[in-house]
């Protein structure tokens, strides 16, 4: 199964091929252009440099949300067009899962991990992961607010923490104040990997009974607030 994952729920813009459990190739950058610039490019270099055509693709995954209003939009519609033209099935990622998914988030064994995705000022969208099931249910509020969730259990736990909200410096002090956790700032976590997101596609796929459940027109983003 040959898989395109796409992700744009936050500054960096990347996409992914996997086919089973082999990474083909992925492509991800953060600049000052939009989202609705870079994507279609990468998609069609990741494709063109591995002698590959749209028409090859069996599913495409794509971050859902939380993240970037217009960031998340971009990605979802275009995600959609494709499926919808390549006649495919498409799936949404919950963003907080595929950063917290990734083998550097996960590499310091059992530790919780606190994913936590920048929603400006000192607010954020987060979530605690424990062998990467979620511990809390994940919610979007002031950093001191969600810090104030974690279950009292771990209370005496190291928590790593990953996601662009570490480029918050009103977020990092916060947590920084408390002397607990321990900051994963290596980019591949600061942003989803695409081939992640692509993994946790295939995953979520496979494990549905009903596949209609993916036709692109049942595409949901989940912004986790009001606007």
């Amino acid at each position: 199964m040959l898989i395109l994952g796409i992700d744009t729920s936050c500054a960096s813009a990347g996409v992914a091929l996997i086919r089973d459990d082999a990474v083909i190739g992925r492509v991800a950058q953060v600049d000052k252009r939009t989202h609705s610039v870079k994507l279609l490019p990468e998609i069609q270099a990741l494709l063109e440099s591995n002698s590959l055509t749209p028409s090859m693709l069996d599913l495409i995954a794509v971050t859902a949300g939380p993240g970037s209003f217009t960031g998340l939009r971009i990605g979802a519609s275009t995600a959609k067009t494709m499926a919808r033209a390549l006649d495919i099935p498409v799936i949404g990622v919950n963003t907080l899962d595929a950063i917290c998914t990734s083998q550097d988030a996960a590499s310091e064994g059992d530790l919780p991990v606190l994913a936590l995705i920048d929603a400006r000022n000192t607010r954020a969208y987060g979530c605690l992961y424990v062998k990467g099931a979620p511990a809390c249910i994940p919610a979007v509020d002031k950093a001191d607010v969600l810090l104030d969730s974690i279950p009292h259990e771990f209370d005496g736990s190291v928590i790593r923490v990953c996601g662009d909200a570490l480029n918050n410096k009103g977020i990092t002090g916060i947590l920084d104040a408390e002397k607990r956790f321990s900051f994963v700032t290596d980019g591949s976590v600061l942003y989803p990997d695409p081939a992640v997101v692509a993994a946790l596609g295939r995953g979520l796929f496979e494990a549905a009974e009903d596949k209609s459940v993916f036709a692109p027109e049942k595409l949901a983003l989940n912004y986790m607030k009001e606007w």
